[in-house]
């Protein structure tokens, strides 16, 4: 492809190791923001987001990857190449961000990708926030939604206390955005017609920081692939979360939880949802006994319908659903587990 001068348009991902659900929405994402790039003169902008589009396009996807790449997903996903980090195809050598931060950056120097997309998680914040010191770029951080409008990256993010949202335009050379996992659909698999170059990138670790071990309490992309999440409040307490599960079971989700839940330690933090949690975009999400704060319905804001339960008829949540049920919690899903049970 090219941006009106002839020069190719590079859209660089950022890959994360071990995160698949991300990494194509990220692809996604990318494939439609290398075809805006392009069209962008003609078209005016182009959005990603809740909407899913077409594959074709006239600008390139380049996968950055930290680990053995699995080619036919990247490819599938949207990748047009993929660049490996050296050392990634050997178990003795481990990349940390600051690596993949100086190799990428170093790659991005003599390629000048336009737009770069990076997970909002620990690891893409490190790794965007050092790229984008080393590279002199803007970063839109924490992003729920990315466009371009008239060739500048654009991110919508929550702003005011998470009361509002407000959108944030890069106007650097390259333009790097940070997404939230879950808040942009996957597109589906497109067929892969010919095989994706593949180049590596040798580096050499730093060796700062020393990875020992490492361990996860929960599967942290559990909420993403998730058709259904019962998220649970604070009125609800822990010792009743197995009444709670078994309706989870029975719709075929997941539990998750606002932050006081998560606070307390009565679930893992990758199981919060909200402005300071994960955003997520199920078919149903079915709030119990939360109060419906603004900080926390911004994480379902991609969710298809939203079902709330409370005993308060002046809750918030009230006003951010699409059905209410006023009446205590336990009453409400006991009654749903015996006709789903049926």
């Amino acid at each position: 492809g090219s941006d009106g001068d002839g020069s190719a348009v590079l859209v660089a991902v950022l890959v994360e190791p071990g995160r698949t659900d991300v990494t194509r929405e990220l692809l996604g994402a990318a494939a439609r923001l290398a075809h805006g790039v392009t069209a962008s003169s003609a078209a005016g902008h182009v959005r990603t987001g809740h909407t899913r589009t077409g594959h074709v396009r006239t600008g390139h996807v380049v996968a950055v990857v930290a680990e053995p790449p699995a080619l036919e997903l990247l490819a599938a996903s949207g990748a047009d190449e993929v660049l490996v980090l050296s050392g990634a195809s050997s178990a003795s050598v481990d990349l940390v961000e600051q690596d993949v931060a100086a190799g990428f950056s170093q790659w991005a120097v003599e390629h000048s990708p336009r737009l770069v997309l990076a997970p909002a998680t620990c690891w893409g914040r490190e790794v965007a926030s050092r790229s984008a010191v080393r590279l002199a770029a803007g970063l839109v951080g924490d992003a729920l939604e990315v466009e371009l409008v008239d060739g500048q990256l654009c991110g919508t993010k929550p702003a005011c206390g998470s009361s509002q949202l407000a959108t944030v335009s890069v106007r650097s050379t390259v333009q790097i955005a940070t997404v939230r996992p879950g808040v942009m659909i996957a597109p589906a698999p497109r067929e892969v017609v010919h095989e994706v170059p593949v180049s590596t990138l040798s580096l050499a670790p730093r060796r700062r920081v020393t990875i020992t071990s490492r361990w996860c309490d929960d599967d942290l992309e559990a909420l993403v692939r998730a058709p259904v999440v019962v998220g649970v409040g604070a009125a609800v307490s822990p010792d009743h979360y197995d009444e709670v599960r078994l309706l989870a079971t029975l719709l075929g989700g997941e539990l998750g939880a606002t932050r006081r839940v998560t606070d307390n330690g009565w679930l893992p933090r990758s199981r919060q949802i909200g402005i300071t949690g994960r955003s997520i975009a199920p078919r149903l999400y079915v709030a119990l006994g939360t109060s419906g704060k603004p900080n926390h319905l911004i994480g379902v804001r991609r969710a298809g319908t939203v079902l709330a339960v409370n005993a308060d008829p002046t809750a918030p949540v009230f006003a951010g659903c699409d059905v209410g049920i006023v009446g205590d919690w336990h009453d409400v899903v006991g009654a749903l587990a015996e006709q789903l049970s049926r």
